[in-house]
């Protein structure tokens, strides 16, 4: 389980594409992997990934085909950068909400603006806006974020200078496809309603 506060940024440093599958390796500028052992999860742009080898400064995981299907890691390319978060351990402190490392399918970013020093993000997530509302929390790229509003198939967080300043998701360009994990209250919430 994650909370979906960013604690780290990593780059892909090895990409190897199979037929089913996909392998990777991320690389830190400092030992953020030193105290995970192989077989821990640390999420990565909002997927829950499996170390499977590691040093201090680099971590690998296998990606599943379910996985590359629906989330943004069939765009990764060498050197992109990518959210990282370790997960919470049982006397860690829960600052954002609860994050599964489960992404239900992307979105893609449709407008920027900045008024004042806040950035506001539009995003059309047609698949998932029925688990979107306003005032609830979504993670997008592995970040916890409050949906300021919802309006047909779209959503609308806004993002403030520390968000901005620690995080890739100001710098990414209009059209950019976003991983996007809806609330797991909602899910249930919605799940019981339509039984």
């Amino acid at each position: 389980m994650f909370t979906g506060i960013v604690t780290n940024v990593g780059r892909i440093t090895r990409l190897v594409r199979k037929q089913h599958e996909m392998q990777m390796e991320i690389t830190t500028k400092t030992d953020y992997f030193a105290d995970l052992t192989i077989g821990q999860s640390v999420m990565t742009n909002g997927v829950c990934l499996t170390i499977t080898a590691k040093t201090a400064t680099s971590m690998q995981a296998d990606v599943m085909m379910p996985t590359f299907d629906t989330t943004n890691f069939k765009y990764l390319k060498i050197n992109d950068q990518v959210h990282l978060e370790k997960a919470l351990l049982a006397n860690g402190r829960f600052d954002g909400h609860v994050v599964m490392g489960h992404v239900d399918g992307v979105g893609k970013i449709t407008k920027k603006q900045l008024v004042s020093q806040t950035l506001w993000l539009e995003i059309y997530a047609p698949d998932q806006i029925s688990q979107i509302v306003t005032k609830g929390s979504i993670a997008i790229d592995g970040m916890s974020l409050t949906v300021v509003k919802v309006n047909g198939p779209r959503f609308t967080v806004a993002l403030i200078p520390h968000t901005q300043d620690v995080t890739l998701l100001a710098s990414k360009p209009i059209g950019a496809v976003v991983n996007l994990e809806t609330d797991i209250l909602a899910k249930y919430l919605l799940r019981g309603v339509t039984k």
